[in-house]
């Protein structure tokens, strides 16, 4: 759990200075709120933020249920009041507290319960003499989002220092190289570039897949024709290894939705499937099941199929369930990511089936009008 604790000048705004106005009188002998105190005390149960009351002993003498919910703290479960704050909130932020009681500061502090953890920003002011509010708010998404930001930035790093640290090494040595060895070091150079620029282009899909500032581009479309034109697009990857490919068309209405944020999903998924198939078809599917308020997609392949450990974490950027395999076909790690966060930008869902050594099927559920999304859109699900 992060705390990051606001005094001072942070601590203005209306809400400090209600806190700031309150008077000494607005205690009760046993140190319980009476007044303009009580007054607040009852308001503060309307915010969102946590709101505790601490006197000059930092001995909690009142706190709205936000605070109770954010700190784990109950009454019914033997949780009364008075009560030290750094039971109530832990020794780092009543160490906090009492270190900010000089003048204004930005304190940051790790607050740990088990495995769990919290991120709060934590705003100190006075409440009449000697005595301290404490307002704390849950940023735990927005921490959760940086975690993932950086994540993300250590992945795509590590994936690009790859290829370009073994082009730079076939450079060198194609200094003193010659005949035949000199054509496979270029050879070899020209995959990594092509590595370098699938995932250049995956990097920009992914952004552009999950920038919310841009609308989808929605018409009416023909979903029988955008299958159609991909698996003609994929006929020679197809041809080459031997595979079948076949549109079956069970539902041929037109539909409102993007049709190149269609086709790049379709598209996606399709080369996965030839890709990971040796023998055998892919066949897409296009039908509409009773009672459902759009089509669905269906891409299946005859391919080696993934375990349910590989299973739950495709959608993963930059994962790989078969990182050499993937990386001999230039693959960036990042199509089902794209995938999934298109079709949720088209207000639909995704799932997947797979067993060992019987192959997979990718259903991509799709509303009538991206105006009104399916329940759930965005989300993956492992099908039976």
């Amino acid at each position: 759990m992060i705390v990051w604790v606001f005094v001072g000048a942070a601590a203005g705004g209306l809400l400090g200075w209600l806190l700031r106005g309150m008077s000494v009188g607005d205690l009760s002998p046993e140190g319980s709120p009476t007044g303009e105190t009580a007054r607040l005390v009852r308001a503060f149960e309307h915010l969102a933020e946590g709101v505790i009351l601490v006197d000059e002993e930092r001995q909690v003498r009142s706190m709205n249920s936000a605070a109770m919910r954010l700190l784990q703290w109950s009454a019914a479960e033997g949780g009364e009041m008075p009560a030290p704050l750094a039971l109530v909130g832990g020794s780092e932020l009543d160490a906090a507290v009492s270190a900010a009681a000089g003048g204004a500061a930005l304190l940051p502090v790790e607050v740990r319960r088990g495995e769990q953890g919290q991120t709060f920003a934590v705003t100190v002011g006075p409440a009449g003499r000697s005595r301290r509010f404490i307002v704390i708010e849950d940023l735990s998404e927005i921490a959760s989002v940086d975690a993932r930001r950086r994540d993300f930035v250590a992945n795509a790093s590590h994936e690009l220092q790859t290829p370009i640290a073994a082009l730079v090494g076939m450079l060198d040595l194609l200094e003193d190289a010659e005949g035949e060895y000199a054509e496979d070091l270029i050879r070899r150079c020209r995959r990594k570039v092509s590595s370098l620029s699938v995932l250049t282009r995956d990097l920009i899909g992914l952004a552009r897949a999950q920038d919310e500032g841009v609308a989808p581009a929605a018409s009416s479309v023909q979903i029988g024709d955008i299958c159609s034109s991909v698996l003609t697009s994929n006929e020679e990857n197809a041809e080459a290894k031997g595979l079948k490919l076949t549109l079956e068309l069970l539902y041929q209405e037109e539909v409102i939705t993007d049709p190149v944020m269609l086709a790049t999903v379709v598209g996606n998924l399709v080369e996965n499937a030839i890709w990971y198939t040796d023998e055998g078809s892919v066949t897409v599917r296009v039908l509409r099941r009773d009672g459902a308020p759009g089509p669905v997609i269906e891409v299946s392949d005859t391919g080696s199929g993934m375990s349910p450990e590989i299973l739950s974490r495709i959608f993963e950027r930059f994962f790989r369930g078969d990182p050499a395999r993937s990386r001999a076909s230039g693959g960036s790690g990042l199509g089902l990511a794209i995938v999934r966060n298109l079709v949720g930008r088209m207000g639909g869902r995704i799932g997947v089936s797979s067993q060992l050594g019987e192959g997979t099927t990718f259903q991509v559920e799709l509303p009538a009008d991206p105006a009104h999304p399916l329940d759930g859109a965005g989300q993956a699900l492992q099908l039976g």
